[in-house]
């Protein structure tokens, strides 16, 4: 919301500024409001593209940091890999990890635990493509 507001204050500024600076029109308020609608859609369209700019930037740098926890022969499931990296956005961390499988750097197998009270639990565990999961 503050930065729809950010977005719609500077579009008015603008939109207020640039009539005065051009010659002298009829049409004032006409070009007051298509200058403040233009500068508002582009501020919009600038801050969804930087957003989005942002988030792969994010799930980049968070493929790099999964690749390197598992530089080693460490499996470990998903609440682990979240653990380690110190609980980012769950989003985030969940695309990382599917990008890295899709484009083959780690691998998954799903395996059967019990817990101490005998009850059976699958957990999917991840490696990289380098080491077998046992």
């Amino acid at each position: 919301m503050d930065r729809l507001l950010t977005i719609i204050s500077l579009a008015l500024a603008v939109g207020s500024l640039v009539p005065s600076l051009t010659e002298k029109t009829t049409n004032t308020p006409i070009t007051i409001m298509g200058t403040t609608a233009s500068v508002i859609l582009l501020l919009i369209i600038l801050t969804h593209f930087w957003s989005i700019f942002i988030r792969k930037r994010n799930i980049d740098k968070m493929k790099k940091d999964i690749n390197r926890m598992f530089s080693n022969n460490h499996p470990m499931s998903f609440e682990q890999v979240y653990a380690y990296l110190n609980y980012p956005d769950y989003d985030t961390a969940s695309t990382a990890i599917v990008e890295l499988l899709n484009s083959g750097s780690i691998h998954q197998k799903p395996i059967d635990v019990l817990s101490p009270s005998g009850s059976k639990y699958v957990v999917r565990v991840y490696n990289s493509i380098n080491f077998p999961i046992p």
